[in-house]
């Protein structure tokens, strides 16, 4: 559950307080605005897991897109309508991590949810310092993704992914 994610955060508490704060504020019918705007961008190298969290996103509304690489994610084309990325950290080839700091030189600033099951401090701690929205590590609850996709495309409706206080 995501309030005990946040009872229970030692770092980046005041990160999830703040994304618990707006996320209480959202509306179901603020998907519909947010979803016609953006995209939610999967990429992970695992098929069924990609599939799995495909459906659930689209359950509630959001258009979807899914890769299993980085690289093929890059060669898809303009990001423009990318509001959300969920991002698997070890990828073959790019890492997710590597990919964050592609998009940052390429001036691209997309809210960011790194996915893990080998998930290790540094790794939190550098998809952090790159401004990532949060850092879920595998298995996670639907509650807890569906709750930082919510908040990545509030953040690229309002036009920003800086989200330190």
């Amino acid at each position: 559950m995501f309030v005990d994610d946040i009872s229970s955060a030692s770092d980046n508490s005041d990160r999830r307080l703040v994304a618990w704060k707006l996320l209480v504020g959202l509306r179901p019918a603020e998907n519909e605005k947010v979803a016609k705007d953006a995209v939610v961008i999967i990429v992970d190298d695992d098929e069924s897991f990609r599939n799995a969290i495909k459906r659930l996103i689209n359950a509630v509304g959001f258009s979807v897109k899914d890769y299993a690489s980085a690289e093929e994610f890059l060669i898809s084309g303009p990001v423009d309508e990318v509001g959300c990325l969920i991002l698997d950290v070890r990828l073959p080839g790019m890492s997710g991590l590597e990919l964050q700091n592609r998009l940052i030189i390429d001036k691209w600033q997309i809210p960011t949810v790194f996915i893990s099951a080998h998930a290790n401090p540094n790794d939190r701690a550098r998809a952090f310092e790159a401004h990532a929205v949060d850092f879920l590590q595998k298995p996670f609850t639907e509650e807890s993704l569906l709750s930082a996709v919510k908040f990545s495309l509030a953040i690229h409706k309002n036009g920003s992914s800086d989200i330190s206080h």
